[in-house]
């Protein structure tokens, strides 16, 4: 579930396993979101799905004196800009995880990620972000790295003691997001046992994904030479001296 406030931009991702989770979403949002900002919900605008349109939800919203307005049955475009922002959600993941080749098993991640960096990020028709706009203060930018990037991520006493004495004080790790629970901490995956934690001591690798995008642009740059030795050979064969050239243009989204 995606909350969208139509003002600021800002978004609030929330990844539910049933419809039944909704009111739990709407009063996560009010509570971590709405309240410490100052700010409150006026109108909560939906499509007629069964679940926002139930005794459950209607309750909440009386309670909160929260106004509620429908698109039209099977119109998600009255919606307007909160259908825009999923699809935009869903580019921004699917760039973060293209970038390191993830697997499709992250997309949660890279989903709640995508949202912190727009968050963070100036809008088409504002030039502070929705985050300074919510908050009232600048975002700090200086811990962001990049989705999945390579990093070491230090081992306390405790997780050392189980491994003998002359264990590493440090191991590899991948970047899964940031815990906005805590002060600049980053969710990992720590590669030897799979598990998915919160640490705040780690060190990444910024420079291993242009080298990897290097590497493949490299090799697709090496790809079109093939490719045009050959095309070249064939028309000089062929007696035929027009020559098409293709431009392949990559658009790369930081």
């Amino acid at each position: 579930m995606l909350l969208t406030d139509y003002i600021s931009h800002y978004m609030y991702p929330n990844l539910v396993k049933t419809k039944e989770e909704t009111v739990d979403t709407l009063d996560r949002f009010k509570s971590e979101i709405v309240q410490p900002s100052g700010h409150v919900i006026k109108i909560l605008q939906c499509d007629y799905d069964s679940i926002f349109n139930s005794d459950k939800v209607a309750r909440w919203l009386r309670k909160n004196n929260i106004k509620q307005q429908f698109s039209q049955p099977y119109k998600h475009s009255q919606n307007g800009q909160v259908e825009r922002d999923i699809q935009y959600v869903m580019d921004k993941a699917r760039t973060l995880m293209a970038s390191y080749d993830v697997s499709p098993s992250f997309w949660e991640f890279a989903i709640n990620t995508a949202c912190y960096l727009i968050n963070r990020s100036p809008t088409a028709n504002s030039n502070i972000t929705p985050y300074e706009a919510v908050y009232k203060k600048k975002p700090t930018t200086n811990h962001l790295v990049p989705f999945y990037a390579v990093g070491l991520c230090h081992r306390t006493k405790e997780e050392r003691a189980r491994d003998g004495a002359w264990s590493f004080k440090a191991e590899p790790c991948r970047m899964l997001g940031y815990d906005t629970s805590c002060n600049d901490a980053y969710i990992i995956l720590v590669i030897r046992t799979g598990k998915v934690i919160t640490r705040g001591n780690c060190v990444f690798d910024l420079n291993e994904i242009h080298r990897s995008i290097s590497e493949e642009i490299d090799n697709i740059n090496e790809s079109s030479n093939i490719e045009t030795a050959d095309d070249n050979s064939e028309a000089a064969d062929d007696n035929d001296n027009s020559i098409d050239v293709f431009q392949l243009q990559c658009e790369i989204d930081n």
